[in-house]
């Protein structure tokens, strides 16, 4: 009995001996086990959260894609409707000075360059005024430019609508300095605009521009038929519901895409060990144009530019009206002017790109 109970004691002793010597075992295989567990919650958890993370990314870029193709819409149709009323006001205003005020063709002229002279005192001064104030007050960056991009359309129909009021050559230079006058930011503003919102991929600017070419051609036609048919008050008319619907396009614009792709841009040129533009002061980058042989040259090519084009819209339609041509006829000229534009817009983003 004694060596039972002492094997049994023994029994007894060696029982809690495997189990001491098991036990720590089992608690190392528990932990190892929960601590593999915790691991492979905390990897899945940092998994999970990269997911998001790369979700949201992707949410981001594709909703600036989507806001970025909207703009480039709204762009295209900017363009096609600006130009679409402006060739119905510009052509036709020379037509109604010659033939219902009784102009000659001196006069005509001489009111055409007063008028550019106009725009020439207005626009940049205007221009380097919004672009100081964007810098200045950073709180109305990109809002100023939309502003006032609006405010000059709107205003700029006044003076179309009251074309018809004219009975004299001074009437007529005082309306025509005053289109002049409140149009003169517009263009700048557009294509700064254009620019931006276009960033990175600004050579691709003719295929915007292509559009504006479009509604030339198709205002021309569109004119000249109104200017036969109805009156030539209802195409100045039709100028003003163009317009105020072009104001309206610009209005729904979202400028934040233009601060969004710059914000893009910088952060890129950063990463690249480059500079953004926004580090340079605005008079040093005022400076960095005037002096340059290139600038020089630019000015050069536009006022040449400019000598064709007012003699295309001018002394064009003049010549035709003394041979008798109707207006539908003189619309049609201009349209089919256009056409040889329509390449060269399109094909300006490849140039550009391949030969800068």
């Amino acid at each position: 009995m004694a060596t039972m109970n002492l094997s049994s004691k023994g029994e007894h002793e060696l029982i809690p001996m495997e189990q001491m010597t098991a036990r720590p075992l089992e608690h190392e295989d528990e932990d190892d086990y929960c601590g593999t567990s915790h691991s492979s919650i905390s990897v899945d958890g940092d998994d999970d959260e990269g997911e998001r993370l790369l979700a949201r990314q992707k949410s981001n870029r594709v909703g600036f894609e989507r806001s970025y193709a909207k703009a480039r819409n709204k762009l295209r149709c900017i363009y096609f409707l600006g130009s679409f009323a402006y060739s119905i006001y510009l052509p036709f205003f020379v037509l109604f000075m010659k033939n219902e005020i009784g102009l000659s063709a001196g006069e005509v002229g001489l009111v055409g360059a007063l008028q550019i002279v106009g725009g020439y005192l207005v626009g940049p001064p205007v221009s380097l005024l919004v672009d100081w104030l964007s810098v200045k007050l950073d709180c109305l960056k990109f809002r100023i430019h939309k502003y006032m991009w609006i405010a000059s359309m709107l205003a700029c129909t006044i003076p179309v609508q009251l074309i018809p009021l004219a009975n004299n050559f001074a009437s007529a230079l005082v309306i025509a300095i005053m289109v002049s006058g409140l149009n003169a930011p517009v263009s700048s503003i557009q294509d700064a605009s254009t620019l931006g919102f276009l960033g990175k991929e600004s050579h691709e600017y003719g295929k915007i521009r292509f559009w504006g070419a479009i509604g030339w051609g198709l205002g021309s036609l569109m004119g000249g038929s109104i200017a036969q048919f109805f009156g030539m008050q209802y195409a100045f008319r039709l100028f003003g519901v163009g317009t105020v619907a072009n104001a309206a396009i610009v209005l729904s614009l979202d400028f934040t895409t233009i601060q969004k792709a710059e914000e893009s841009s910088a952060a890129g040129s950063a990463g690249g060990g480059g500079s953004s533009s926004d580090s340079v002061p605005f008079h040093h980058s005022i400076r960095r144009l005037v002096p340059t042989w290139s600038y020089a040259l630019c000015l050069f090519v536009a006022v040449v530019a400019g000598f064709g084009g007012s003699s295309l819209q001018s002394l064009l339609l003049i010549f035709l009206s003394d041979l008798g041509a109707p207006d539908f006829l003189e619309g049609l000229a201009l349209s089919v002017a256009t056409i040889s534009e329509l390449p060269v817009f399109w094909a300006s983003g490849y140039v550009i790109k391949r030969y800068g």
